[in-house]
Formats: C-alpha cells, structure tokens, sequence
C-alpha cells in the first residue's frame, strides 16, 4: 500500500492487499536453519566485541541492588560508550523541551530495560556502521536507517498507544543488527542478489532461500546472547513476518510498519519522498485504518530533519 503525503490519498494494491500472506505470495521460501545461524551469531566475538564497561553494566543491570546512581558512574568510565547513550535517549525523546545531559538522566528516561538495549546498540555502533553490499547501503547508511526506524517506532507506538514508545524505539534501532552479520560471514551473496533483482523476491526471502534463515533470525540470536528481554528479542525475529512468524506481535508489527515507512522514506533523503508504502493488512491488524498511518507523516518528517542536523 502507498500513502501519500497527504493523508493517504492513492494506493497501490500489492499481494498482501489481496489478502495473501509473504508465505503464500512466495510458497518456495526456504525454512530456518537455526544450527548454522546459531554458529554464526557463536562466531561474533571478532566482529561484535562489546566494550568491558558495557559488560560490566550488563552484569550489574540483573543486580537489584545496583541503583541508577551506580550504573551511571560505570558507564560514564568510557566516554565514547557515554556520548552514544545520551545521544541515543535523547533522540528516544526528541520531543521532549528538555534535554538529557547525563547517563543518570538518560537512565531514569529510558529506564533499566532500555537502558540494557540501548548499551548493547551502543556497543554496536561501528557494526552497524559498516557498509551492506547485500543492501546497496554505503558506510553509515545502516545506522541511519536504524536510526529513523527507531524514531518511526516510536511516534507510530506513542501516538496510537499501541506499545512502550520506548520499547518500541529499542527494537527498531535494533531490528536489523543481523544484516552486519550476515554480510561478514556469507559468501553467496550473488545468489541472494539474484533473487532480489530477477525473481523479485523480498531480500529477507532472498536470504531464506539461499541460506535457510534471514538476518533477522540471526538478528534474534544476537540479541538473546546480549540476554535482551524476550519481547524485543521475538521483535527482531519478527518484524519481516509479525502476523505469521509463531504469534501475531504488536511489537513487531509496529516495528514492521515503521521499517517500511522508513525504507520508503529514503536513507539519503532523510523524509523528502512523497509517499511511503507499508503493508495494509499489519496497519489493520493494529486496529488502525490505512489513512491513520499518513497522520503521523509529518511528525516522523520533522524528527527525521532534527536527525538529518545531527548528523
């Protein structure tokens, strides 16, 4: 489905507008291999290494009696682990007056469960901005896309209260921390190419036929070797899939709507594009009528320009 501008004035219809599943539009699509993911995601030490301080407040995190207050001094012992946190709650709460300016702040806005992504998103950061050849993305251009999805997940999840803003800004920062992964280790990358670009098949599919699982099975691995909580890990894993994979979410839909916005909406452009396209029957499973979706427009187009100043 496309949404204009203005308020969602044309659609294109798709397959999925038909009332057809991405199982039953692509019926050949390969099953998971969880074992060679799993190998994989094992084999991340030399590409993920997360700083000892983030290790440190991982530990500490699942220990009550660790307060805020010390969770704050640790982290503020590695001022590069510092400066991305209290980037990154402050963009979680870009339309908030103020501004956090500490970890301790940043903390008390996010909370603890957040906080724990947000260290491990953190940690991710020269991953995720490496380039992605199986995306024709360039160096940065993943980050940005992570970045603008979490915003979307965000204002989509607060302004129709459908799931944590907070939370639903941690999973769509995070839902593609597989795509690093899986252009480092795979070697059938034409293959996957080719079924991108002459049977026009998804590129998650495209990754399943070729391999048996996508990066966001692999994604979800690497979030639960992180111990993220279990919502956020089933997003990742779902947000390509959110009605059929296991359980319909709403955490993944909300995920899977605003990676669509955020595809359409351009990683170079930051917001300019017209329309955006995303999949009609996820917007209606969340209970919202397709023209909804283009209310927000605007609101994701003036982050994403506050965004495009930072960057």
């Amino acid at each position: 489905m496309v949404i204009c501008g203005s308020l969602c004035d044309e659609f294109a219809i798709s397959g999925a507008e038909r009332g057809l599943t991405m199982r039953e539009q692509y019926p050949n699509c390969g099953a998971s291999s969880s074992a060679r993911a799993s190998q994989m995601a094992s084999s991340l030490g030399r590409l993920q290494t997360i700083p000892p301080v983030v290790t440190q407040a991982l530990e500490r995190l699942e220990d009550p009696r660790f307060s805020s207050l010390d969770l704050a001094k640790l982290i503020t012992a590695d001022h590069s682990v510092t400066a991305r946190v209290i980037a990154m709650a402050n963009t979680a709460h870009f339309e908030e007056p103020s501004c956090l300016g500490t970890v301790g702040e940043a903390i008390m806005g996010l909370g603890h469960r957040n906080t724990q992504a947000i260290l491990c998103a953190a940690s991710a950061y020269t991953v995720l901005c490496r380039p992605v050849t199986l995306r024709g993305m360039e160096r940065n251009e993943l980050w940005t896309h992570s970045m603008t999805c979490a915003i979307c997940s965000r204002i989509i999840a607060k302004e129709f209260g459908l799931c944590d803003p907070d939370e639903a800004y941690v999973a769509g920062l995070l839902h593609d921390v597989g795509l690093p992964a899986l252009e480092s280790f795979v070697r059938r990358k034409d293959k996957i190419l080719s079924l991108i670009r002459t049977a026009d098949y998804p590129p998650f599919m495209a990754e399943q036929m070729v391999l048996g699982f996508d990066h966001a099975h692999l994604g979800s691995i690497i979030c639960r070797n992180w111990r993220l909580a279990d919502d956020l890990v089933f997003a990742v894993s779902a947000h390509h899939e959110p009605l059929t994979k296991g359980r319909p979410d709403v955490l993944s839909a909300v995920v899977n709507v605003a990676d669509s916005i955020s595809s359409s909406l351009g990683i170079r452009t930051f917001g300019q594009e017209e329309s955006v396209s995303v999949d009609v029957k996820v917007v209606e499973w969340l209970g919202l009528e397709p023209g909804e979706i283009g209310k927000v427009l605007p609101q994701i187009r003036a982050s994403l320009a506050e965004l495009a100043e930072m960057s």
